[in-house]
């Protein structure tokens, strides 16, 4: 079901300016010592805002994962390099009022890269998440596919493994220690890719999202299969997900699958994308149809309009939003 999201009351005024001069601060500093050492620093980020209007009466301004990150890699000698990542949610439409949305942890790690491959620690997305490529069409927005598939995991305090290339393979693994609550988590894929053709083989086991209390986290083994196509104008993609609830009592596997296609007509793309699922909920059908303009390099308008259907209630939103990449 489609559902508004909470807007949290406001904070004092001089609570946030704290917050936010300490932020700056922090950020100055950091730059100072890069400068010391003569470490490459690359600043990005993307803003990612719409307006979502749902027949359920639940319609708001929405922030679709904006963020911020600093990242770079400082060459050491024998061939081996350490490379690092800062990166941070931020919510510019409400993310002033609370500290839970104003900061965000993503895709934060550091480590070591060489002709082995790229070992790391920290917080980062699953191989099993990153298998999809780029089939999500609507990607971060309210019909993203995670509505209908398990396996959107940033995992915390994991060890990763990025090959090399390998021809046309790439490997991704990594590994999540146990805790006090649950046992160690594994994720792995392998994938292929040439000229236009994309394919992917992952595998969850027990993989959990760890949510603010236990009781909420959901653990699973999944296998996917993804495939895109992506011949001139054209993008053709498919998924298929097997996953199994495994830290609940009498569950089965269950499967899910995800198709998306679009076409790029000069500065505009046409998009279409549909997926089936019983792993999240049961009888779950989400229909997405759109449209970008790409206004600039890094800016483009986007709307579409969503149609979610979960064990015969059906809802349907839709979306008008801009989207600022540096």
């Amino acid at each position: 079901m489609i559902s508004q999201r909470e807007i949290p009351a406001q904070q004092p005024t001089a609570l946030r300016w704290l917050r936010s001069t300490t932020l700056i601060c922090a950020t100055a500093c950091c730059t100072v010592s890069a400068a010391a050492v003569d470490l490459p620093v690359e600043l990005y980020g993307k803003l990612n805002v719409s307006r979502d209007e749902a027949d359920t009466g639940a319609s708001d301004w929405v922030n679709n994962d904006s963020r911020i990150g600093l990242k770079g890699e400082y060459q050491t000698s024998g061939g081996i390099s350490v490379v690092y990542q800062v990166e941070r949610g931020v919510d510019p439409v409400h993310g002033g009022t609370h500290i839970d949305t104003l900061l965000s942890t993503r895709n934060t790690y550091v480590g070591v890269k060489g002709a082995a491959g790229t070992f790391f620690f920290g917080a980062h997305d699953t191989p099993f998440k990153k298998s999809q490529g780029k089939i999500d069409l609507f990607n971060d927005t309210l019909g993203d596919i995670r509505e209908i598939l398990v396996g959107d995991v940033r995992a915390r305090d994991s060890f990763g493994y990025h090959s090399p290339a390998l021809g046309a393979l790439k490997v991704q693994y990594m590994h999540v220690p146990s805790d006090s609550n649950f046992g160690a988590s594994n994720s792995l894929s392998v994938a292929f890719e040439q000229g236009d053709l994309y394919l992917a083989v992952a595998i969850d086991s027990e993989m959990r999202k760890n949510e603010r209390s236990v009781s909420r986290t959901r653990v699973y083994d999944s296998v996917r299969g993804t495939a895109q196509y992506t011949p001139g104008n054209w993008s053709i993609g498919a998924a298929i997900q097997r996953s199994e609830h495994v830290n609940a009592v009498g569950t089965d596997s269950e499967t899910g699958f995800n198709l998306s296609a679009s076409y790029r007509a000069g500065p505009f793309t046409l998009k279409g994308q549909y997926g089936a699922s019983d792993i999240v909920a049961q009888r779950a059908g989400s229909l997405l149809l759109g449209v970008d303009w790409k206004v600039a390099s890094s800016t483009r308008v986007f709307a579409y309009y969503w149609d979610y259907d979960e064990s015969g209630f059906d809802d349907q939103a839709v979306s008008l939003g801009l989207e600022f990449k540096f």
